[in-house]
């Protein structure tokens, strides 16, 4: 179910002057992550404040993750309670070694 609550939230939050949201609006492009959130139980939070890796992120013990950049694709509106099909799906379609000066990581 998409719901209205976090949109709402969002819209008091930035203060645009648009007008507000509601039942049957489209979503903007984007905001798919804010009515659609995946919130994780905290006992499966780990030291960096992230879910910890090995079911979509490999297992890796670095302290650190960087989303670089990312594509996505609008097959069909998305409409505030409305209820979806099936949840969207994520693919990892590359990693490459991120370079900094105190540091280095190749993928396994």
């Amino acid at each position: 179910m998409v719901e209205s609550a976090p949109l709402a939230a969002f819209q008091a939050l930035v203060d645009d002057g648009l007008p507000r949201l509601g039942a049957g609006d489209e979503l903007p492009p984007l905001w798919h992550w804010l009515a659609l959130p995946r919130w994780s139980p905290a006992s499966s939070i780990g030291e960096d404040g992230h879910p910890r890796r090995g079911s979509f992120l490999p297992p890796i013990e670095l302290p650190r993750q960087m989303f670089a950049g990312g594509e996505v694709t609008r097959h069909a509106p998305i409409t505030i309670d409305s209820t979806l099909p099936a949840r969207p799906r994520s693919v990892v379609w590359s990693t490459s070694t991120a370079v900094r000066a105190s540091s280095s990581w190749s993928p396994p």
